[in-house]
Formats: structure tokens, sequence, C-alpha cells
């Protein structure tokens, strides 16, 4: 009967951590492509902080702070990831382009999702990572502060700084 308790616990454990991957994922692996402009790599780096919560579950499983974990876990990673290159927008159109609508309204959606992920493709690291907490993950200054381990005032002036350069971007482009 021991067994089959351990069993059913262990089932409940991983259905808990499937919801957790299922309910986090998508989010995650969008902050990680707006950082790094590159999907591919987006999802390898989530997939790669999920295997190691999934190794440690039994002690972080439940922990008010795991939320907050996985995005320092992302960033961190994308960080890693990105020293050795510098931003590109070369795979931009292709990425954007898939899943494309083919309607007028939906060409003009995705032509302006387009210009806009080309003009954060071309902030600083640390500008995208601000907005893209700020924006993509509605956080606000000092849970953003507390994400990126920079103080609030620094939020305030990447966020500042990179949304007046994606204005002055999108106008460009535009023109």
């Amino acid at each position: 009967m021991h067994a089959e308790e351990r069993e059913r616990s262990d089932a409940r454990a991983d259905a808990r951590f499937a919801a957790l991957y299922r309910d986090e994922f998508t989010r995650l692996a969008r902050l990680a492509d707006v950082i790094l402009d590159d999907r591919g790599a987006a999802e390898e780096i989530v997939q790669e902080v999920f295997a190691d919560v999934l190794r440690r579950w039994p002690s972080v499983e439940g922990q008010p702070w795991l939320p907050d974990f996985l995005r320092r876990s992302v960033i961190g990673h994308c960080r890693d990831f990105a020293k050795g290159r510098s931003p590109s927008i070369a795979d931009v159109d292709q990425v954007a382009g898939e899943g494309r609508d083919e309607t007028a309204d939906g060409y003009l959606a995705w032509s302006a999702r387009t210009e806009v992920r080309r003009a954060l493709a071309r902030l600083p690291l640390r500008q995208r990572e601000c907005v893209a907490a700020r924006y993509l993950l509605e956080m606000g200054d000092a849970e953003t502060a507390r994400l990126l381990g920079i103080s609030v005032g620094s939020v305030n002036t990447h966020v500042r700084r990179g949304m007046h350069t994606l204005e002055k971007l999108l106008r460009e482009e535009r023109t």
C-alpha cells in the first residue's frame, strides 16, 4: 500500500509541475524571445530552466518565490547567451512570419509586430529586459528592479530610454 501512495503522490507532483509549465512556458518564452530576438534559443533557454526546476521539484514545489525564480533564471540565461553576440534582426522576418494571417487586417497587425520586433532588437540588452518586464510581463517598477537586480531608478531610466528609442526607431521605419 505504501508504494501505491507514493505513486499517487508522485503523479500529483508531476501534474502540478505540468500545470506550472503550461501556465508559465509561453510567457517566459516570449520574454526570452524579446530579449534575444531568437525564438529557437528562447525556447531552449526556457526548457533548460524548467529542466533545472524539475530536478529540484520536491524542494521548490509550491514556494512563493518560484515564479520570480523562473523569470530571473530565464533573464540570466538570456544574458549569458547574449554575451557572445550582438542583437540581430536577420531572422525577424522569418520568425515574425510564422503563422502569419494573410488577410489585410492580419497583414497590418503582422507588419506592426515585425516593426516593433525590429526596433526591440536594436535596443541595448538592459533596455530590452526592462521594457519586456514592464510591458510584456506587466510588472511594476519595484518588481522589475527586484527581478533584474537593479534599482527602481535604473528601471525607470532604462524603460524611459528604451521607449524613447523605440518611438524614434518606429517613426523612422514608417517614413
